[in-house]
């Protein structure tokens, strides 16, 4: 009625070629979509389910554990992966780092105020407070100088990256055997490349 007239040739649909990148099949109808994704909320056999699902989480946990000493970038956890953070870690693992010491310190610190002397009690409080200074210290001088060497290797927006600098502070408030990954420099050696 309202609009133009139609030739016959118009009516037909034109056969769409395959183009790179496109699905190339019509979009399947909500019902179907719904219909292929349903699945039972709860197994028929929970006791093999679950015994499936903890011998897959087992096996992720060691793949994980491996790749803590191999450096997998695949199956590192989202934090640790690139060529960034793989530059932090090296950072901190070739450095002495003051946070390293401080759970032995906080453990002889926590044992001498048990000796009933008040002079040990007050000898351990100003060694506590004294030590927790130096720590804060070398963790903003570590942050400073992590900072400046990503940004002269990997360029300004690296060194930009949200949550390095912290990254490395908590790296090095570890003690080293207890660090994952696991620290593949030497005290005094340089980064891998």
């Amino acid at each position: 009625m309202f609009g133009r007239a139609r030739t016959p040739t118009e009516d037909t649909p034109t056969p769409v070629a395959d183009r790179p990148g496109a699905k190339n099949r019509p979009t399947p109808k909500r019902s179907v979509a719904e219909a292929a994704n349903r699945r039972p909320l709860v197994p028929d056999d929970r006791k093999v389910a679950r015994t499936r699902e903890r011998d897959q989480r087992r096996a992720d946990q060691a793949r994980t554990l491996e790749s803590y000493q191999t450096e997998d970038q695949r199956y590192l956890p989202a934090r640790d992966r690139g060529p960034v953070r793989r530059y932090v870690r090296d950072l901190v693992d070739r450095r002495r780092n003051v946070g390293q010491y401080f759970l032995p310190v906080a453990f002889l610190v926590l044992f001498l105020t048990l000796v009933p002397d008040p002079t040990f009690r007050v000898v351990s409080a100003v060694t506590m407070y004294v030590v927790l200074g130096v720590l804060v210290l070398d963790c903003l001088l570590l942050a400073r100088t992590v900072k400046t060497a990503v940004a002269e290797r990997f360029g300004e927006e690296a060194a930009q990256e949200r949550g390095l600098r912290m990254y490395a502070v908590m790296r090095a408030t570890q003690m080293r055997r207890m660090r994952r990954p696991v620290a593949k420099v030497g005290h005094g050696q340089p980064p891998r490349p």
